[in-house]
């Protein structure tokens, strides 16, 4: 489902996950990225209520892809490999 996540923070991570990974903003790009098995995030809702949430596997992944989008940060910056395609 949707998660909404306004100035959100990754505080908590752990685990390594070495996957293949693309981005609609770099179309055709492909490569081998580092990110954690899991994260914790804090962030505000739409009113302002803080809250954390937690993700494991995909969820951190997303966490931390999107996240990095915040930080000027692409996927690019963090390729390992890259995958032809």
């Amino acid at each position: 489902g949707l998660i909404e996540l306004v100035n959100p923070e990754i505080i908590r991570q752990s685990g390594e996950q070495l996957e293949g990974e693309g981005c609609l903003s770099c179309p055709g790009k492909y490569g081998i990225v580092s990110r954690p098995m899991y994260a914790t995030v804090k962030a505000q809702d739409r009113n302002g209520k803080e809250f954390k949430i937690k993700g494991e596997g995909l969820l951190a992944k997303a966490f931390s892809h999107e996240i990095d989008h915040l930080d000027g940060i692409l996927f690019l910056d963090k390729v390992i490999e890259f995958i032809e395609q």
